[in-house]
């Protein structure tokens, strides 16, 4: 009897993976769109198509919106700021090429979107203007380090040689912030003597 049960066993796990492997093949025909619907995606909605426009084909509107986005990087960006030159530019009638001649002033921004109502601007720099000019003390692998922007979305600048003192490392794990040469030294001489 023993030797009965041992034979049943390898074909009862055989055919309880054929009977999941069936029901998971079903499960994925079943889906409205496929696999691409459903749970693995959009809910059975179906994708709206891409706008397609002929090179030269579309421009812009009169009252054309200006919508600005941010990868973030390393900056809290002000979504407000848009690229040098725009806040002056008459966008009416403006083509694709026109605006993306004005954003190559700019090599912090891309053109994401060029519909005739909207205009989708990215930011890809690592720190807005206003961020640019921001700096601050902080630490870098145990090492006292200058940094550009605001604590803790700052980007490394420079590295010190001064090791930090667990004295002084929640301050600098903060990031200590300074708006002057005078005053960077003057951080610096505290915290490493």
């Amino acid at each position: 009897m023993s030797k009965k049960k041992r034979k049943i066993y390898p074909f009862l796990y055989v055919v309880m993976v054929v009977v999941f492997l069936a029901g998971a093949w079903f499960g994925l025909l079943l889906l409205p769109d496929g696999p691409d619907s459903g749970f693995w995606g959009h809910n059975g909605r179906a994708r709206p198509a891409p706008q397609v426009f002929e090179e030269g084909e579309i421009t812009l509107q009169e009252g054309v919106e200006i919508l600005t986005r941010h990868q973030g990087k390393d900056c809290r960006l002000n979504l407000q700021d848009l690229p040098a030159g725009f806040d002056s530019f008459n966008f009416a009638g403006a083509s694709r090429e026109d605006v993306l001649s004005l954003l190559n002033s700019d090599a912090d921004w891309e053109l994401a979107v060029f519909e005739p109502q909207r205009l989708v601007l990215e930011y890809t720099g690592k720190l807005c203007s206003h961020c640019r000019d921001l700096h601050y003390v902080g630490l870098y692998q145990g090492k006292i380090a200058i940094y550009s922007g605001t604590p803790p979305h700052g980007v490394l600048v420079e590295i010190t040689d001064y090791e930090v003192s667990e004295i002084y490392r929640e301050d600098l794990e903060r990031g200590i912030p300074f708006e002057s040469e005078a005053e960077k030294k003057s951080i610096l001489e505290s915290y490493t003597t």
